[in-house]
């Protein structure tokens, strides 16, 4: 065994290769180190090799997916080996065989994959001068998507792509990993385990070379250059597959093209700023929008709702068709109840789809099908009704002509027949399903238990004979005590001796001469007989030709399911979407949201606005509303006033707000006018990046770089406190400069807001005519404020620093301290002085400068004669020119 085992470990290469013997997966050697340690078990030793113990550590059969899932997450590569034949009589070392390698980007058992999340495998291919080609593939559910990029930005929007895809496993050329210049950039993009490929099998013509049946059509409508990105990309990926786990290529039916610039844009500092799908603090995903809005039912519609949310859209008839379906669902209140119901009857359609693809889905995935293709008769039933009929066969058209040009790229939309309903019910498969499996099915398909009678005459017969065999005993055990005379004598059996007949010792005596001793006991012995023999193999025979037949037939339901993949994948995609909107419609209900009013116009007003997560934290007794405008006339708002009084929350939720809209969701507003919006930038907060050398000051500017850089007057800008991590005369000349450049963007500006603490902004209102001020509304008692969290037109000239650090609880003889030497400076401010020390903050734009304003205070106009006046002032004018 140990000769076969190093035989199948040449073949393994580096990967850790899982031995199957019996109920086991053992590793042996350096392979059974690593493994005990990343999995933590037991490390043993047994037999001998040069000398030395062997190291062993092995795993229980049906735990194994749990061990293979800390190995890849720990950048190992899994190599299986299994037993193709079953133990027997005369059998010594069983037949083996590779049958697949397992990474990251590859692992498809259910029990450890999300089912709300994508597990991405991903390849990245450098086209030199003609840009960089992306694609991606979950061959649990058969998404196979690329992108290509070739503006003078394309490596950093292929990072920024990574990022949001967050893929487990990235395969690239090993020229490139060994390039510091690529994979430091890259590794603080992505987590992802990274494999290097051969330049060579980045091939943009292997589909066609492995003659495999997938749609590449896409493509075709893509410039040269670019389709050779994508395709080389799609490439590495079917060349790497097809070297792992060739069978989990006939997932893959479709290649989707998309282009980034489709969608609204985010970039990875955005997504985190605005916290789309995971906090910054300690609140989790409830103190997330995806936490705010995604009440999906389905695994489907969990997936589904990040990527949407990710990539809003651009254009305005899918916006507003997804809008009316949430809109017809709002209006009928008991359908949406009675359609969530059966939503949540609902299976992982897709991911079952992919088992039964690759050969490894057991009977309860095919009872959890069949129960699932039974609720979209209900669902076609609830969408029957006019208004959400039409609706939602308007919003899945949609979605059809997204995936035929480059939007959405929903697979297997297209040509499929609608089948008694806008869902195809599949229903030739869910009646087979029905008379083909049991109601519950057991978890293991070798055991049997999984087929219903009267679905296969043979499999009948032999239950039949089983089913007799227990009447055939007791008949035989009251025969032969009748026969033999002696009561107490019983017929049984055993997995060791198999159908025996024992008899007490006190009643040896009377053991008829035709029975043959089998064993002997300290109070009886046993016996057979040549009739009981003939009978145990006849049952023994049924019950294994019981399991075999089981499987087979078991086998062949995978083959028919696998023929109906297309229309199955068709109809999860569908319900994936209106599960999303029914989610979208569910959470306007309850929270008070409105319809959004979509168009291309270059504006965004909203009124009565609210911040979606925040109104819904514990620590808001009530959340007060605020109005926007941002049009042609009025591009950048400058929002002054205090900490803790509502600036960031307020430019948080404008932006929230537009990107809930462009998803098709209705939003936390009394009314909202979105003119479409083609990126949302967001530079918020403080934070170094110790990894990359970064100073907090340093991050910012990066950002802000990128912000400049790339928006257009079709972007949405939020910028708060941009230049507080350097001096006060440098960050406000930063700030001041970022202003003016944002405002003369393509000569109509990009809609920006700006909350700073730096009042010499709001002297921009009067130099720029589509600069506006705004503040937040604050009320004075005494020696403390009131935040009444209103913005109002108009600025704040003072922080409030004091007071806020008041109501934080520093202690009062600091902040009393703070008051007498603000006082102080204030006074010095006013009289012109030059204080020794720090430097103290003055406006930067004051008509004269301070040594001036002096000179000319102590002067004493009435003692001054014209001769004297003359030369005072042909001094200043000789100061002035140095």
């Amino acid at each position: 065994m140990m000769q076969q085992f190093l035989q199948m470990k040449e073949q393994a290469g580096d990967a850790i290769l899982l031995f199957r013997c019996g109920d086991f997966y053992e590793t042996f050697m350096d392979d059974a180190v690593i493994t005990s340690r990343v999995c933590d078990i037991t490390l043993t030793k047994r037999g001998i090799s040069k000398g030395e113990p062997i190291p062993l550590a092995g795993v229980p059969y049906h735990a194994v997916q749990n061990y293979i899932y800390k190995l890849t997450r720990a950048g190992y590569r899994v190599a299986i080996c299994e037993q193709m034949e079953r133990p027997g009589k005369g059998k010594k070392v069983l037949k083996r065989e590779l049958i697949r390698t397992i990474t990251p980007g590859t692992i498809i058992d259910s029990d450890v994959v999300d089912g709300s999340e994508n597990n991405y495998l991903a390849a990245i291919f450098d086209g030199g001068m003609n840009g960089w080609g992306l694609a991606y593939v979950d061959i649990t559910t058969g998404e196979f998507r690329a992108t290509a990029e070739n503006s003078n930005r394309a490596w950093e929007m292929m990072l920024s792509e990574l990022s949001k895809l967050a893929p487990s496993e990235l395969l690239a050329d090993r020229r490139l990993v060994e390039d510091k210049n690529f994979i430091t950039p890259l590794r603080q993009h992505t987590s992802a385990c990274v494999t290097p490929l051969h330049f060579q099998e980045f091939d943009p013509e292997q589909i066609q070379k492995l003659k495999l049946r997938i749609d590449t059509s896409d493509c075709t409508r893509l410039p040269t250059q670019d389709r050779r990105l994508c395709t080389s990309a799609a490439g590495a990926i079917v060349t790497y597959l097809a070297d792992n786990q060739k069978e989990t290529i006939a997932q893959l039916t479709q290649l989707s093209i998309y282009q980034r610039k489709s969608f609204l844009l985010i970039d990875r500092s955005t997504e985190r700023n605005l916290e789309l799908l995971s906090s910054q603090g300690e609140g989790g995903r409830r103190y997330t929008l995806l936490g705010a809005i995604d009440r999906t039912v389905t695994p489907m519609g969990a997936r589904k709702i990040k990527h949407w949310m990710l990539r809003p859209l651009l254009d305005v008839p899918a916006i507003q068709a997804r809008l009316d379906f949430v809109e017809s669902l709002t209006a009928y209140p008991n359908e949406r109840g009675d359609l969530r119901e059966s939503l949540k009857s609902m299976s992982d359609i897709e991911r079952i789809v992919g088992r039964t693809l690759f050969g490894n889905a057991n009977a309860r995935d095919l009872a959890a099908l069949r129960s699932s293709l039974e609720q979209i008769e209900p669902v076609n039933r609830i969408l029957g009704v006019e208004s959400l009929n039409s609706s939602a066969r308007a919003v899945l058209e949609s979605e059809k002509i997204l995936a035929r040009t480059d939007e959405e790229a929903e697979p297997l939309l297209r040509d499929v027949p609608q089948i008694g309903g806008i869902l195809d019910e599949v229903m030739e498969l869910r009646e087979l399903l029905a008379v083909a499996v049991v109601e519950s099915p057991p978890l293991t398909v070798r055991e049997g238990g999984m087929i219903r009678e009267g679905y296969n005459e043979e499999l009948d017969e032999l239950r039949s004979i089983r089913k007799d065999g227990r009447g055939f005993i007791a008949a035989l055990e009251e025969s032969e005590r009748k026969a033999s005379g002696i009561s107490s004598l019983k017929v049984a059996y055993n997995k060791v001796f198999g159908y025996y007949i024992e008899v007490t010792k006190t009643n040896i005596d009377k053991v008829p001469d035709r029975y043959i001793c089998k064993q002997t006991l300290t109070n009886a012995e046993r016996f057979i007989t040549p009739e009981l023999k003939e009978y145990e193999a006849k049952v023994l025979h049924a019950e294994d030709r019981i399991r075999d037949l089981e499987y087979e037939l078991h086998q062949k339901l995978l083959e028919v399911v696998a023929g109906y993949a297309p229309r199955l994948k068709a109809s999860a995609a569908q319900i994936a979407a209106i599960d999303v909107l029914q989610g979208f419609a569910e959470c306007a209900s309850r929270n008070n949201y409105n319809r959004p009013s979509i168009d291309d116009e270059d504006r965004i007003a909203i009124y009565e606005g609210r911040h979606p997560v925040l109104e819904r934290s514990d620590a808001v007794d009530l959340f007060v509303p605020n109005d926007i405008e941002l049009d042609p006339e009025s591009r950048i708002i400058i929002i002054t006033g205090p900490n803790m009084a509502g600036k960031s929350t307020y430019i948080r939720q404008v932006a929230l707000i537009v990107l809930m809209a462009q998803m098709g969701c209705f939003v936390p507003a009394r009314e909202a006018n979105i003119g479409v919006v083609d990126r949302v930038f967001s530079r918020v907060g403080a934070s170094d990046d110790l990894s990359r050398g970064r100073s907090t000051f340093m991050v910012e500017m990066c950002e802000a770089a990128n912000i400049l850089q790339e928006s257009t007057p079709r972007s949405l800008v939020i910028l708060d406190e941009i230049g507080r991590g350097t001096s006060t005369f440098d960050g406000v000349s930063l700030a001041w400069a970022m202003v003016e450049y944002l405002h003369q963007v393509k000569r109509k500006g990009v809609k920006t807001l700006f909350a700073t603490h730096y009042h010499e902004l709001a002297e921009l209102e009067n130099q720029l005519s589509r600069v506006k001020n705004y503040h937040v509304r604050v009320a004075e008692e005494g020696d403390t404020i009131r935040f009444l969290y209103r913005i109002e037109p108009g600025f704040s000239d003072h922080s409030y620093g004091i007071h806020v650090a008041d109501l934080a609880g520093v202690p009062r003889k600091v902040t009393s301290r703070a008051r007498e030497v603000l006082v102080d400076l204030e006074k010095s401010m006013a009289r012109g002085q030059q204080q020794d020390g720090p430097d103290i903050q003055m406006s930067l734009f004051s008509l004269v400068d301070e040594p001036l304003r002096q000179k000319l205070a102590e002067v004493d106009m009435e003692q001054l004669s014209p001769r004297d006046a003359w030369d005072f002032l042909a001094d200043l004018v000789k100061e002035a020119k140095g």
